[in-house]
């Protein structure tokens, strides 16, 4: 048979036909990628969302100077910080984009990437940029307190101006992107017009 599909439950990239196959029927590239987001949007945007979470519980418990409800288990969450998880997964194959990484659907767990420290001050900066924007998007300004009545945040100011206690949050929360997209059978890989000097960075 020429793909997987037909009796599949649910849509895996794996289970389509190889890519000398998609070459006589359509653009390939410009294929996998319009299923790729389509993945991203639907059936596992929930359970990245719950992943990333789950890990910054895991990082930040021990925290003091962590919001308590931030800690609090998925399921106590209110609905406005379910949210922004599910948002910061939405975006990750964009930001990745950024970095010249693509982001591909598996059938085995793949290898975890380790970013370099250029790429991950990059998409700190940009994930910290995308935050503002989604926050401001929903209503909230920067203030002197936090008040989730008020909508007021004191972190919605430009990267630079932004706390370095906040700042190492963001750094870990980008580190562990990899190992989150692994453990959901997504493969990073570097898209393929970059020559070997553009991926020493």
């Amino acid at each position: 048979e020429m793909s997987l599909l037909t009796n599949a439950k649910k849509w895996e990239q794996s289970y389509l036909p190889s890519q000398e196959q998609l070459k006589l029927h359509v653009d390939e590239e410009e294929f996998l990628r319009h299923l790729m987001h389509d993945t991203f949007f639907s059936e596992k945007i929930e359970s990245l969302a719950i992943a990333i979470h789950e890990k910054y519980r895991e990082l930040n418990h021990h925290h003091t100077n962590v919001d308590s409800e931030l800690l609090k288990k998925w399921e106590d969450l209110d609905e406005e910080l379910k949210e922004s998880a599910r948002n910061q997964a939405r975006n990750i194959p964009n930001a990745l984009l950024m970095i010249n990484y693509d982001v591909i659907s598996v059938k085995e767990t793949p290898p975890i990437v380790e970013f370099t420290q250029r790429e991950l001050d990059m998409l700190v900066a940009y994930e910290h940029t995308h935050w503002c924007r989604y926050r401001k998007g929903a209503g909230w300004k920067k203030g002197n307190l936090k008040d989730k009545t008020k909508k007021t945040d004191p972190t919605l100011v430009n990267g630079n101006s932004l706390p370095k206690d906040n700042q190492y949050k963001i750094y870990q929360m980008v580190t562990i992107w990899p190992e989150i997209l692994a453990n959901a059978n997504f493969k990073m890989e570097r898209l393929k017009f970059l020559c070997d000097c553009e991926t020493e960075m």
